[in-house]
């Protein structure tokens, strides 16, 4: 819980207003460039809409990793702590095989889901380079065919490569940013967490006070301090 709360107020603003800025920079170079040739528009069209429908695919997907990998690594560190709480007991039954051959299997799940989510991010990495590669030909070989002066085939290459960084970065930024949603829902599930009806809380009254309910266990912490478990009345 502590954990989303850092991690989400940490990065959501800084990372969100970078790639506010790359997307804006990246589409004020598209602008200018259809401004100053229209035909290019026939490619930068159907780039950008293919750019948004990679972008929504590739989150649906690598969300659902993300959570796969989650889920597994709980279990790993899970087994690491209770390894370590126990390692006298294990090493006095001579059980270090037995947890050694469930810690490899522990992490190679986990291994496993990280590789998936490596393997998205360059199927994604790999068809931006080739809609990349498709936009920076067109113009490269457009204003030949549009007779174009020599000046404005410079500031076209110019401005397509330097936006080619950006047509790259920017769908890859806002799928990272998108996983930063898991950790919002965790933290709203918390906050919707029922309270345990059958006890109202811990106390700790001393053995003379009188309890304003009927004990139902308890155990002496040391003194006259006692750790009690009240049960919920109902008026």
């Amino acid at each position: 819980m502590t954990r989303c709360l850092e991690l989400f107020s940490e990065l959501r603003y800084i990372s969100l207003t970078q790639i506010l800025l790359l997307t804006v920079f990246g589409l004020a170079i598209l602008l200018i460039s259809v401004l100053s040739q229209p035909y290019i528009a026939v490619v930068v069209v159907p780039i950008i809409g293919v750019f948004v429908w990679l972008r929504q695919y590739f989150v649906k997907s690598s969300r659902e990793i993300k959570r796969i990998e989650a889920l597994s690594r709980s279990p790993l560190y899970s087994h690491i702590s209770a390894t370590l709480q126990g390692l006298a007991t294990i090493r006095a039954s001579e059980e270090q095989n037995q947890f050694h051959e469930m810690y490899n299997k522990y992490q190679d799940c986990n291994t496993s889901a990280s590789y998936y989510y490596l393997a998205a991010n360059r199927w994604l990495g790999y068809r931006l380079d080739i809609i990349c590669a498709i936009l920076m030909t067109f113009v490269a070989f457009a204003p030949f065919i549009a007779y174009e002066t020599g000046l404005v085939r410079k500031e076209q290459i110019t401005f397509q490569e330097t936006n080619l960084r950006i047509l790259q970065g920017c769908p890859r930024h806002w799928c990272c940013w998108h996983h930063l949603i898991p950790c919002i829902e965790r933290t709203s599930n918390a906050k919707t967490l029922q309270r345990n009806e059958g006890y109202k809380g811990l106390t700790i009254k001393r053995i003379g006070d009188k309890p304003e309910q009927p004990r139902t266990c308890g155990a002496r912490l040391f003194g006259q301090l006692v750790l009690s478990f009240y049960q919920m009345v109902s008026h």
